[in-house]
Order: C-alpha cells, then structure tokens, then sequence
C-alpha cells in the first residue's frame, strides 16, 4: 500500500488527529497510539461508563482508532519518556492534539522531538492554532464551527449545534494534505518539518463563496438549495440552481416568472419561491416528487438518515460499509487508489494490548517490561 512503511506515532485523543492517522493506518502506515493510563475519553464515554465497548460494537473510538496499536504510558514519568524518545528515533511522523504548549510541558514538543529525529513530521492538531488570541480557548467543534462562521443555522436564524462535525473533518483532511506533503518533502531533503493546524483555519477557505450577512442577520438560504417537506412528512432536497434546472422545474409548474428568483442572489426575493416551493411540494408524497422531478431533468433528492445513506446502493457500490469478524459495521476508505487499494485493518486495540509487543521490538526484555508495569509506568486494560 502506498504507506508501507511509515512509522506514526499518535498522540491525539477526540477526532482530527485520530482521524489522520486511521486514514494512513487504512493505508499502510504503521500507527502507534499513545495512550495515557486512562486511554482516550472516546473508549467509554459512549458505552454507558464501561471502560470499552463489547466485540462486534463499533462506536466513535473504533472509527477513528481502527488499525492502530494501543501503548498506555504515564508521559509525566520520566521513563515513560525515555520510551517516547526511542520510539521518535524510529517514526517518521508524530501527530499530538495537547492544548498549545502541553507537549513542551511534558517534554514531547517539537523542538525536543524533532532534535532527536531531524527527518521527524510533528503535526499539531488543535482548536485555533498555535499562536494568536484564541489559541488558549478550549473548544469541541460546536466552538469552532460557531467561531468560523460555519455554525448552520435554521431559517430564523437559531444556530444548529447538533451538526457534522466540519471543523474536525476539515482539520483531519487539512492535517493529512499536510503530513503527506511534509514527507514527500523529506525524501528529497532530510529534514522533517513542523505542522500546525487550526481546526478553525481549515473552515475558512471551505466557504469563500457564502454571503458576509451582518452579525445578527438571520441567513437568506436559496429556495433551489434548499429542502421542502413532502405530503407523507418525507423530506427532498433540491440541489441545483443553474438556468436549465429552475427553468426545469418552474416552467411545468405555471411559474416562469419566478426563474429571474431562482437564479438570483439571496435576498427577501428568495422567500417569495421558497414559500411557493414548499406548498407545492407539500401537495404530492416523495415518491412521485421523485418521479416527477427526474423526468423533468431537475436536480432533487430525498434527504436520507445516516441509516438510509449507509444502505443505500451507492455505498455498497463504492464499498464505503465493511464489516469485521465481530459483525460491526465501519466506515471505508475514500481513497480510493486503483493500482495499491487500500485495506483497512478493522482490528481496534484495547487499551494497552500492544505495550509488550511495542516495547520488545525496541529491545526491552521481559523482566524490564514487568518492571516497567509494577512502576505505574506502562498500563493495560485488566
């Protein structure tokens, strides 16, 4: 696979960094998470306060932790560190999620790390970035979405902040970009570099194109943008905006007047459709709506559950649902490359199953790793 052979070492809790580095494990990359005593919140805080889900149960931690090995240290012993250090010598890419300047406070940060390994890519992933006024702002994504302009809204208005996490894909998906091309870097030059990536940052250049609408303005959404309620409580999504499609639509409808509305700006205008719109659509169930708006050439969809999108044909077709030996369900990979696929490795580590196996290849004999254990030093899952 196109990472065989890289050496990552991750050090995030939550979902960008997690995310990075299950796309490269999906890939080929050998990925080592670093765990603290506890492991990362996301092993149980989903499952009812049980330490770990049960087999067969896939959840957030298994969908951004899958293919990984699990090595639970207690980083603020100074041994703990000596084993980081080892680690770091060996790995090509470190990826770390601390709040701004925990990692130089427990000794991992990238001037420590990358003076041990030149060659050494040290991704920062977090909120707000390294620097500037909002670096020290804890945050989740409802934060940042609401602090990037991204937080959607309804049509009076009233932010939704139960939403797609977009700032922790955009920042995953940023963050990977990053790494990539900081080790295609490396390969010419020697040196690694040093990444910082802004959850916030990433949101930004995702929408250029949306209206600058006053502080307090409430959103003028566009009527061929936006979803419509059928006659059997179904939803449909209409999906483009060009001339052909409003004149598609509108035409057969008796309301070619509206086309110069359709594709036009947002403004109170767009109101005027979006109410002729939704009495419309309320007058037909979804099922002939979806007849009805592909024979006219329009584009329109149901809006579907994440349940309906998972099972629907397409996901299968592009092999987007894998199962694991336990009958769990996860998420496949995008990439999608022709020549060296990717294969997921659906394996997800408990906390700390892989501390013998890890340490042993650094060289560690038995009787040092029981030592290390009887210190508090290294942990497992009892």
């Amino acid at each position: 696979m196109k990472l065989d052979g890289v050496k990552v070492l991750d050090l995030t809790q939550f979902m960008p960094g997690s995310v990075l580095t299950a796309m490269m494990a999906d890939h080929g990359a050998e990925v080592i998470k670093i765990e603290s005593p506890t492991g990362d919140p996301t092993r149980y805080h989903e499952h009812r306060g049980q330490r770990e889900p049960d087999a067969g149960t896939v959840g957030f931690f298994a969908g951004c932790n899958r293919g990984k090995s699990s090595l639970s240290l207690d980083l603020k012993k100074p041994a703990a560190l000596e084993i980081i250090r080892q680690l770091v010598e060996q790995a090509d890419v470190l990826v770390e999620s601390f709040r701004p300047g925990v990692a130089d406070r427990l000794g991992v940060g990238s001037k420590a790390m990358r003076a041990l390994n030149p060659r050494l890519v040290y991704c920062s992933m977090s909120a707000f970035g390294q620097t500037g006024p909002l670096r020290d702002l804890p945050a989740h994504d409802s934060v940042v979405q609401a602090l990037g302009g991204s937080l959607p809204r309804t049509e009076d208005g009233v932010p939704i902040t139960d939403c797609l996490p977009a700032a922790a894909l955009a920042g995953a998906l940023n963050g990977l970009v990053a790494v990539l091309m900081a080790l295609l870097g490396a390969r010419s030059t020697g040196r690694g570099e040093r990444i910082d990536i802004s959850m916030r940052d990433c949101l930004l250049p995702a929408q250029p194109f949306r209206p600058h609408t006053p502080e307090h303005a409430t959103d003028q959404w566009l009527a061929m943008l936006s979803a419509y309620q059928t006659a059997d409580d179904r939803w449909l999504c209409l999906g483009g905006r060009e001339q052909h499609f409003c004149e598609n639509l509108l035409t057969p409808l008796g309301r070619a007047d509206l086309i110069p509305v359709a594709i036009g700006p947002t403004g109170s205008d767009q109101g005027i459709l979006r109410t002729f719109l939704a009495e419309t659509f309320r007058t037909e169930p979804l099922a002939y709506w979806r007849v009805w708006l592909q024979e006219q050439g329009v584009s329109a969809a149901p809006v579907l559950s994440l349940g309906g999108a998972l099972g629907h044909p397409q996901t299968q077709a592009r092999q987007m649902l894998l199962v694991d030996a336990h009958g769990g369900e996860h998420i496949g990979t995008p990439l999608k490359f022709q020549e060296e696929p990717g294969v997921p490795n659906l394996r997800v580590p408990r906390l700390g199953e892989d501390n013998s196996a890890i340490l042993t290849a650094l060289g560690y004999r038995e009787q040092e790793i029981a030592a290390l254990r009887r210190a508090g030093i290294i942990h497992s899952r009892r």
